[in-house]
Formats: structure tokens, C-alpha cells, sequence
């Protein structure tokens, strides 16, 4: 037997495969996996109806995750009330995430009105685009399918914002989780990139993932070696010790300001004019 489903081969060596084999080794892959998540789904939705809550069935029994088994859980929900996409994801007509960007709507019941309504149309743009065109295809038929021209949608947006941060005890690292809307977003983003660039000259090139934009921080220029001051100890340490309109001396070759963390500029000393004490006579 050389055929699995979904016309997944399994009698040949991979290492043996050319180009060709290997993408359509991909493609079947993924019908594969388009069926083992409408039949996965299948299976939860029935669980949901005899027991309720799947989760903690699914974190056992599945081996997934809280965050897997939350996601899971709300495909499923949504993909019982979307009979057609299911059947698609069933036949590998559709990938999963196609068929989880509508099934995730199905919940707010405006945006999941505009889906029922809309199922055929989005199942056709389903299968003629890619996961990541078809997810840009979903937010802009979110704010069509408003009633109001999208005010709801930005309203919906504003009230979702949230931030969340944890310590690992593994590693003592923080973690940052934000979701801000558009507005509030570019704001947020803008100080990022100004707290970067401030950032110590000891600490190394870092990349901040703000929606669809990444800021980073670029290292400095290839020059001579400049001190380096402990992050511990940034406040605490004093600007070196210059005489009054003392200017900084520019490298040419950094084509940067100094690093205001590293030399601070003092203001200049004010001098008193020397007064010679009077005596009285003898």
C-alpha cells in the first residue's frame, strides 16, 4: 500500500523525493490535516452536548494544552453552526485556518450573522486564498458587515484592549502579552521605539513584535569601545566630571548622539564674582 488518504504517500523515502514529490507531499498534508480537524471537531462538538465543558477532557484525553484546548474548543463550537465550511474542511477543500477564521466569529453574534449570511461567498474566497489573505479577507468583511460602517467594529476594538505580563520561575525572563486596537496601538508603538533607542549600550539589539509592524533597535556603529555602566546601577552612577561648556567629543564613524544614559550633561556652573571684604581702620 503506497497511498494514504488525502493522497499522502507513504512508500517512499522522503530523502528520495524531488521537488515535485516534496510539494505535493506538502499539499496532501495539509487535506490531511483539514480532515483530522473536522473530524476532531466533530468529536468535541458531541462531547460538548453530553458533558458541557471539553477542556479538561482535552488537556487529558488530547494531550493539548489549556490554550490548544480553549482554541479547539471554540472551532468546534463554531464549525457546528457552519454545516457547508465543515464539509469543505472535511473534503480538503479548505485549510484549517480558513476554517477556524470563521468559526472563531461565531460567537459575537453581529459577526456571526454576516457569516451565515455570507458562508457560500467566504468559502469560495477560502479556496482561492491563502491563510494569511484570507484572514486580511475576514477583518474587512467584519467592518463591511457592519450595520453602522464599522463605528461598532472600532468600539468592539477599544474594548478588547488588554495587557498581561508573567515571570517565568524556570528562567526569571518577563513576558509581555498586549492587544491593543489600531489608535491606542500606533501610540503605544511609538514609545517602544523611543524607550529602544534609549535603551544601555550593554544590552543587546532587541526586536519588539507590535501588530503588523516590528520596531527594533539597531546597535550601534562598529567605533572605539565606550564604557559600559551595569543596568542596576544606571541610576545610581554619576555623569563624569567636565569642566563648565566642556563640549562632547563627536566620532564621526558612530553618527550618533552620545547615549544619554551613559554621559549626562550638566548645567553650567554659575560664577559669583569674587568681593573683597572690607576692614576698618585702626
Amino acid at each position: 500500500m503506497n497511498c494514504l488518504c488525502g493522497g499522502l504517500s507513504i512508500g517512499t523515502k522522503v530523502s528520495a523525493m524531488d521537488a515535485a514529490g516534496l510539494d505535493a507531499e506538502v499539499e496532501a498534508l495539509a487535506r490531511v490535516n483539514s480532515m483530522v480537524i473536522a473530524r476532531r471537531s466533530l468529536v468535541i462538538a458531541e462531547l460538548a452536548r453530553r458533558h458541557g465543558d471539553v477542556a479538561e477532557r482535552l488537556r487529558n484525553s488530547g494531550n493539548m494544552s489549556s490554550r490548544q484546548a480553549r482554541k479547539a474548543s471554540k472551532t468546534a463550537s463554531g464549525l457546528d453552526r457552519l454545516p457547508k465550511t465543515r464539509k469543505a474542511l472535511e473534503r480538503g477543500e479548505i485549510g484549517a485556518e480558513q476554517a477556524e477564521q470563521m468559526a472563531s466569529r461565531m460567537d459575537k453574534p453581529e459577526l456571526a450573522r454576516n457569516v451565515r449570511d455570507n458562508e457560500d461567498a467566504l468559502l469560495e474566497k477560502a479556496k482561492a486564498q491563502n491563510a494569511d489573505d484570507f484572514a486580511r479577507t475576514m477583518r474587512q468583511e467584519d467592518i463591511d458587515g457592519s450595520p453602522d460602517g464599522g463605528k461598532t467594529h472600532e468600539q468592539r476594538q477599544c474594548q478588547a484592549r488588554k495587557a498581561s505580563m508573567w515571570v517565568d520561575n524556570d528562567t526569571g525572563m518577563h513576558h509581555l502579552f498586549a492587544q491593543f486596537d489600531p489608535v491606542t496601538g500606533a501610540r503605544i508603538s511609538t514609545q517602544l521605539a523611543a524607550m529602544a533607542k534609549r535603551r544601555p549600550v550593554n544590552q543587546a539589539s532587541t526586536s519588539t513584535q507590535t501588530g503588523p509592524a516590528t520596531i527594533r533597535s539597531q546597535p550601534p556603529a562598529p567605533g572605539p569601545p565606550r564604557r559600559r555602566i551595569p543596568v542596576d546601577t544606571v541610576g545610581a552612577t554619576q555623569p563624569p566630571t567636565r569642566r563648565p561648556g566642556m563640549a562632547t567629543k563627536h566620532d564621526p564613524a558612530r553618527h550618533q548622539e552620545p547615549d544619554p544614559l551613559q554621559f549626562q550633561r550638566r548645567p553650567p556652573l554659575r560664577r559669583t564674582p569674587f568681593r573683597r571684604r572690607r576692614t576698618r581702620p585702626s
